[in-house]
Parts: C-alpha cells; sequence; structure tokens
C-alpha cells in the first residue's frame, strides 16, 4: 500500500483534474499538510480530493468522489466507497488471520516434527543398545556351546577310554579263563602220567624179542592194569562232569543273587525316595546299581561285592524293623467305619465342589458388576439415554462416600469367601488322597489274601477266604487287619500273609 502511495504521489501531476471544482487550478496535485496524521484540511481540499480519486481509481473503487457537492448521489456514492473500504479491510484481516493460523499451524507441525525426530533418534539409539545386548547374549550363548561341546568332547573321551578299559579287562579275564583251563589240562595229564607211572615196575625191563613160551601167563596183569586204568578214567570222567555241574550250579545261584540284589536294591531305592522326608535314613540312599560289579569274579571284585550285598541286607533289615515298628491295628469295625466315612468325604466334596463353583461363579458376576458400576456403566442398561445429573451438593458427595465403603466392604467379604472355599477345597482334596491311600492298601490286602491262598491250594482256605473276600466287598467284614498306620503304600512281605493255623487273623 505504501509503494502504491508512493507511486500515486509521483504520477499525481500527470492526471487530468477529475472534480470539476479543480478545472481552473493552475497548479498540479501537490500533497501538503498541516498535521503529520491529516492529509486533507480546508486549503488544500481541492488537491486533496482530486490524490484521493487518482487513488481510487487506480484501486478500482468507485470514483470520481465529490466531496463539495449538495448532491445526495454524491453523499450515497461516497458512503458506498467507504463501505466497500471497510469490508476490503476486513477481507485483509480475515486474510491475515487465516495467514497467521497457517503460520501457527506449520510451526506446530514442525516443533511435532522435531519431537518425532528426537524420539525416532532415542529409539535407534535404544535399538543399537539392545542390539549390542544382544551380540552379546549370542557371545555368551556361543562360549557356553562351546564349553557344552568341550565338555560333551571330553565325556565322549571318557567313556571311549572306560569302553577301551572294558574291554581291556573282558580280554584279561578271557586270558585268565584259558590261562585257567590250560593249567587245568596240564594238570589232568599230569595226572594221567603219575597215574600210568604208579601201574610200572621199579625193576629194570629189558625187551625180548622172542618171548619165552609160557608168556601168556602175564596176560592177567595187563587186564588188572588196563581194569585200573578204566576205573581212574572214569573216576576223572565224573569229576569233571561234578565240576561242569558244580560250574552251571554256581552261575545259576550268581544270576538268583542278582536278581535278589537289584530287585530289593530297587524296592528299597523307591521306599526310600517316597519316604525320604518322613524317614530319614542313615545309609547311602543314591541307590548305586552294582550290578555288573556282581557278574565279575569272585577274585577280582568279591570283597566289595559282599560289601554291597551286607550294605542291603542292613537296608532292608532298618525297613523291615520300621515297618514293624509303625504298624497299626484296624478292626473290622473301624474298615468298615473308614468306608463310609469315604463314601460321605466323597459326596461332601462333590457337594463342595459344586457350591465352590457356584460361589465362583456368584463372584464373577458381582466382581463384574462392582468393576461396571466403578467404570461409571452401571445404571446403562436402565437408563441408556439419560444424562448424568450433576450435583455439587453435601449430600450426593456423602452417599459417594458411602457407596464406596459398601462396595469395598462387599469385595472384601467376596475374596474372604473366595479363599475360605479354595482352603476348603484344597484340604478336601488331601484328604481324599489319603483316604485313596488307606482304600489302595486295604485293596492290596485282599489281592494279597488271594494271591495266598492261589499258593497254597488247599480248596477249603480258598472258599474259605472267597466268602471273607465277598464279606469285605459287601461292607461286613468280621476279621482283624493289620496294615500300616503312616505307610499305606509300604509294600507287602510274605511273611506276613495269612496261614491255616491262625483263620481268625492275619496281617498285611
Amino acid at each position: 500500500m505504501d509503494i502504491i502511495d508512493d507511486r500515486s504521489f509521483s504520477l499525481g501531476s500527470l492526471e487530468p483534474p477529475l472534480s470539476p471544482a479543480l478545472e481552473n487550478e493552475p497548479t498540479g496535485l501537490t500533497a501538503t499538510t498541516t498535521n503529520k496524521n491529516e492529509l486533507c484540511s480546508p486549503s488544500n481540499l481541492a488537491s486533496t480530493a482530486n490524490y484521493v480519486n487518482i487513488l481510487l481509481t487506480a484501486h478500482n473503487y468507485p470514483a470520481p468522489l465529490i466531496f463539495d457537492s449538495n448532491n445526495d448521489q454524491d453523499t450515497c456514492n461516497i458512503v458506498n466507497c467507504l463501505y466497500t473500504l471497510l469490508k476490503d479491510k476486513q477481507r485483509d484481516d480475515e486474510h491475515r488471520a487465516e495467514l497467521e493460523r497457517r503460520v501457527a499451524e506449520l510451526e506446530q507441525g514442525h516443533q511435532e516434527l522435531e519431537s518425532k525426530l528426537e524420539k525416532s533418534r532415542q529409539d535407534l539409539d535404544q535399538s543399537r543398545r539392545e542390539c549390542i545386548q544382544l551380540k552379546a547374549k549370542v557371545d555368551s550363548a556361543n562360549k557356553k556351546a562351546k564349553a557344552e561341546a568341550d565338555k560333551r568332547r571330553a565325556i565322549t573321551t571318557e567313556l571311549t577310554q572306560a569302553k577301551h578299559n572294558m574291554q581291556y579287562i573282558k580280554a584279561q579275564y578271557a586270558h585268565d579263563t584259558r590261562k585257567h583251563e590250560q593249567e587245568q589240562a596240564k594238570t589232568r595229564e599230569r595226572l594221567y602220567k603219575l597215574m600210568d607211572e604208579k601201574q610200572k615196575a621199579n625193576v629194570p625191563s629189558m625187551v625180548i624179542n622172542d618171548p619165552f613160551p609160557g608168556s601168556a601167563s602175564y596176560s592177567k596183569d595187563s587186564e588188572e592194569v588196563s581194569e585200573e586204568r578204566a576205573m581212574y578214567t572214569d573216576l576223572l570222567r565224573k569229576s569233571s562232569d561234578r565240576e561242569k555241574s558244580a560250574l552251571r550250579e554256581a552261575d545259576t545261584f550268581r544270576k538268583i543273587v542278582v536278581d535278589i540284589y537289584s530287585t530289593v536294591s530297587d524296592l528299597l531305592s523307591r521306599q526310600i525316595r517316597n519316604y525320604k522326608d518322613t524317614f530319614p535314613s542313615t545309609k547311602n540312599d543314591k541307590g548305586e546299581r552294582d550290578y555288573p560289579l556282581l557278574q565279575l569274579p569272585l577274585e577280582i571284585a568279591g570283597s566289595t561285592a559282599i560289601d554291597r550285598v551286607h550294605d542291603l541286607l542292613a537296608r532292608l533289615k532298618e525297613e523291615w524293623n520300621r515297618q514293624i515298628d509303625m504298624r497299626k491295628v484296624y478292626s473290622e469295625e473301624d474298615m468298615a467305619e473308614k468306608d463310609e466315612m469315604i463314601s460321605r468325604l466323597e459326596e461332601s466334596n462333590d457337594e463342595l465342589v459344586d457350591t465352590l463353583k457356584t460361589c465362583l461363579e456368584a463372584c464373577d458376576r458381582k466382581v463384574q458388576m462392582y468393576m461396571r458400576f466403578a467404570d461409571g456403566a452401571f445404571f446403562d442398561n436402565t437408563h441408556p439415554n439419560a444424562n448424568a445429573e450433576l450435583s455439587d451438593s453435601e449430600s450426593s458427595v456423602y452417599e459417594d462416600a458411602t457407596s464406596e465403603n459398601k462396595l469395598r466392604q462387599l469385595l472384601s467379604r467376596a475374596k474372604a469367601e473366595q479363599r475360605k472355599v479354595t482352603e476348603a477345597a484344597i484340604k478336601l482334596g488331601d484328604d481324599r488322597k489319603k483316604l485313596e491311600a488307606e482304600r489302595w492298601a486295604f485293596d492290596e490286602m485282599k489281592r494279597t489274601l488271594v494271591m495266598q491262598d492261589l499258593l497254597s491250594g488247599d480248596g477249603q482256605d480258598l472258599q474259605r477266604n472267597r466268602r471273607h473276600s465277598q464279606t469285605l466287598n459287601n461292607g461286613n467284614p468280621r476279621k482283624r487287619h493289620r496294615i500300616a498306620n503312616n505307610d499305606p503304600l509300604s509294600p507287602l512281605h510274605p511273611n506276613h500273609l495269612p496261614t491255616t493255623s491262625s483263620p481268625s487273623s492275619y496281617r498285611v
């Protein structure tokens, strides 16, 4: 606008006067003001009016304007021109505000982009740090893998060495066996030689090409020698057969001892693992498998094998004494009462489980309702379109505090009920386990009785025990039983089976 004004001032003397009152003016446009802030004055009204008309014409406004006219139309033109100027001024202000708004938005977007760029840089730094950490973890994992590979290689080497040692021991054992066999064969040959030399006479002998008559009388001596030789040969054969049978019997007994040792060792190891907290043992509880040690000859590992067998017998004696000391006598009425208690507890357990499910469902519904109330959507179903009424009175604040206290009390009560139900369910589960253990011991007792009857082969005892088993199954036992008190899963021993001499009571 200032540049246009300067151009208009510079071109003002070249334009013709637009106002009729300025046609007789000899001079051009001279915009002189008496005051710095005022352009028009009574002295330069005509030149100022001409200058304003020139500016209006240059800006396409309605011109010329006649200021010193008494015509209403001229006044209306002036008013319209001023209105147009005011509208243009308003439009310019709006445009300026829009530009300022856009500039502010661009500045805000620039700041957001800068913040995003800074966040991206931070994420990049974090990713680099994580990458470094992952690289360190990968290096550590590679080191561990290398260490495991070295360890596996060392174990493989040890296994290979142990295999070679075992092969060497086997070869040495085979060599010793062959050596003993050779020595035995040499001893047998020496014995044969001694037997042959014993039959020879200790007198000088001579060879006669032509025997004298009557030499046939010596045939009796040769027959006696042959019979004695046959006798010794038969004796050696019987001795060899007896030795072979003794070796086979020794191998059989060795296998039986190994089987007994393995079975008893596994049984004791299982018992020790099951009851090591209740009955701590002072013996070795590792349960080492020394079966290959028992396969070696007695000259190589006889003392060690004997020590292991004695240790196993001591552990078996300890377990046996504990089983005998911890027994408790149960009568048939007690067993019937236990069965009834088991059935009652099972029914109550089922009822409590159903009650627990019902309480859990009710608790879940209450928690959902409380959470919906806490979120402010408690009355959405009844009044979905109702607007919340705001109130600042003291009564509304007191009601909110009261409802919050009630909600907390209900939540604490529901948690306490749920905790009680959970504890009751856990206790019932423990009781069920104990009852199942006792039932298992009772069933094992009945099964052992049937097996003992089958092994005894007595028809009357078999029928009587069958009737007794039917009586036990019907829930009307009449005899007394012995089972372990604190050890319901203890194994049964054949020495505790019932005998025919004591039909009134038996032990398990």
